[in-house]
C-alpha cells in the first residue's frame, strides 16, 4: 500500500520522502568494502557517498523517536512512514487480519483511514477501504493532503 501510495503522489507531481522502520536488525552495508570497514572501526557515523547517492550508517544507543529522522525530509512535501505505530502523527492503518494484531482504528485518534481485510469497530468518521479500492484511498490522501495541514511535532 505505501509503494502504491508513494507512486501515485509522485506522479501528481509531489516530493515524496519515504522511511521504513523494522525492529529487526539487518546489515546497511557490503563486508570487506571501505565504508562497511570504517564503520567496524568505530566511524560514528559512517557516511558512504556513491556519485548521487549517499547513505548514513549510525548505531544509537536505542530506539530513537521518529522526530530524529524528519529533519532528513525536510526538502520534501510529503512523508511516507512504513512502522512507528505508537507515534502521534496522522496514519492510514493498514490491519490485515493474517497478523492477527489489534487494529490501532479502534482506539488510536490519529488514524485518519484505514485499509483492512477484517472487520473493525473504529469511529464511523474514519474512512475504511478493502485492499482492493486503491483509487478510493488515493483519492481520500490527495483530499486530505490538499487541505494543506501542516504536521510538525518536536
Amino acid at each position: 500500500m505505501a509503494t502504491k501510495l508513494i507512486e501515485a503522489l509522485v506522479k501528481d507531481g509531489l516530493r515524496v520522502g519515504s522511511l521504513k522502520h523494522t525492529d529487526h536488525e539487518y546489515e546497511t552495508d557490503v563486508g570487506g568494502k571501505d565504508s562497511q570497514r570504517h564503520k567496524a572501526a568505530g566511524a560514528e557515523p559512517a557516511v558512504l557517498v556513491a556519485g548521487r547517492r549517499s547513505a548514513v550508517h549510525r548505531k544509537r544507543a536505542g530506539r530513537a523517536p521518529l522526530s530524529a529522522y524528519l529533519a532528513e525530509f525536510a526538502d520534501c512535501d510529503v512523508v511516507v512512514v512504513e512502522g512507528y505505530r505508537s507515534e502521534s502523527l496522522p496514519k492510514i492503518e493498514v490491519c490485515r487480519a493474517a497478523t492477527g494484531r489489534a487494529p490501532l482504528c479502534e482506539t488510536d485518534p490519529d488514524v485518519i483511514a484505514v485499509v483492512t481485510d477484517r472487520p473493525t469497530a473504529h469511529p464511523a468518521s474514519v474512512p475504511r477501504f478493502s485492499f482492493e479500492e486503491i483509487q478510493g484511498l488515493l483519492f481520500f490522501a490527495r483530499s486530505w493532503l490538499a487541505k494543506g495541514e501542516t504536521v510538525t511535532r518536536e
